[in-house]
């Protein structure tokens, strides 16, 4: 199982009961922490993933933060606050979030219309992105082969975000509109994101 994978499961474990979904009052810090720590431990000890990075928020504070197994298991290097995660596409909930707090708050609105909310983009004309919202974006619904962008952005990393703007305009349409997954619709969930945002 993948490490994405393996987060996945752990975070359903932990919404799972007893621990979160019990009538009474919510567990304590120490309580929620020990079972994370025993819950990734036992993942990493039944090989779900080779390691895990796991940390814990409550009330605006860290209260569990620690990494289980090996970095590199040919090498036997154990992970440690130092290892670097391949997150993949658990990167879309952060960024999916990041949107949700912003339509929240009224920066921004789920169906305005994406030519507004990203003006210096160019959009293949047989797209008609005047039609399309963020919405479509974060759903996958936009219809668009996003095949140069995600490319590069998720595989190569050859071409920088700050030319996004102007590689979009050689994504034309699907032939069809069926729904397909891909990254491109959280790519330009992030350019809107820093439109917003000067922190990005």
């Amino acid at each position: 199982m993948s490490g994405s994978l393996a987060l996945t499961a752990l975070g359903v474990a932990l919404l799972s009961p007893p621990l979160l979904l019990a009538q009474g009052p919510r567990p304590d810090a120490a309580t929620i922490a020990r079972a994370v720590d025993s819950l990734a431990a036992r993942a990493v000890a039944e090989g779900l993933a080779p390691a895990l990075g796991v940390a814990v928020t409550m009330d605006g504070r860290t209260i569990y933060m620690r990494s289980h197994g090996t970095a590199d298991a040919a090498a036997g290097l154990p992970a440690d606050d130092r290892t670097l995660w391949y997150v993949a596409s658990t990167s879309k909930s952060f960024t999916g979030f990041g949107v949700a707090l912003l339509a929240h708050r009224g920066a921004l609105r789920l169906e305005a219309p994406i030519t507004g909310l990203l003006p210096q983009v160019r959009w293949h004309p047989a797209v008609h992105a005047e039609s399309l919202t963020l919405a479509h974006f974060l759903s996958h619904t936009h219809h668009i082969n996003d095949d140069a962008v995600v490319s590069s952005a998720a595989f190569t990393g050859a071409i920088p975000e700050a030319r996004w703007p102007t590689l979009i305009a050689l994504a034309e349409p699907n032939p069809t509109n069926d729904l397909v997954y891909s990254n491109f619709g959280y790519n330009v969930a992030a350019m809107v994101i820093d439109v917003i945002r000067p922190e990005g």
